[in-house]
């Protein structure tokens, strides 16, 4: 993996403000469950989602915290486009990285900021176990957390 892909790679996630967020169902035990969330990236590269606790997707990660974010290339040939799947593990996110993760979530989604006061609303940030990225046929690869994590400037 070269540092120029890796770039690249990083700058289609940021550049992205939602994904499909799977998760293992607790009501359907066992099977996949999807659900949209908008996403920040910390500045070392875990993304963070802001969901209800009244939620499903909220109780599958409470019962399983390992989950996947999906984002895909808006518009166009979805065969084609590019796709990057992050896979990781679900924490909620406690003490004085809430209140830096929470000013940054609120200016990407400002709408967000209310949310706190009136539903159940809790930051959870995923460490990525691997990340896959597809940029159409013949451009496939993994990419280890460890290179992932760190690696974007731009995220700073």
């Amino acid at each position: 993996m070269t540092d120029e892909l890796l770039s690249e790679v990083h700058g289609l996630w940021r550049g992205a403000d939602a994904g499909v967020l799977s998760t293992t169902s607790v009501a359907v035990p066992g099977y996949p469950f999807g659900s949209v969330v908008p996403y920040v990236t910390t500045p070392e590269g875990r993304p963070v989602i802001y969901v209800s606790g009244l939620a499903q997707h909220t109780k599958n990660l409470a019962a399983d915290p390992r989950c996947c974010v999906t984002v895909v290339e808006a518009g166009g040939d979805a065969q084609a486009g590019w796709r990057i799947s992050l896979l990781g593990d679900a924490a909620p996110v406690e003490g004085a990285e809430r209140e830096a993760i929470a000013a940054r979530y609120y200016a990407r989604f400002p709408a967000s900021a209310r949310f706190a006061e009136t539903h159940d609303f809790a930051f959870w940030a995923i460490t990525p176990r691997r990340v896959r990225y597809i940029a159409g046929f013949g451009k496939i690869h993994w990419i280890e957390a460890e290179a992932w994590l760190g690696a974007d400037p731009q995220a700073r």
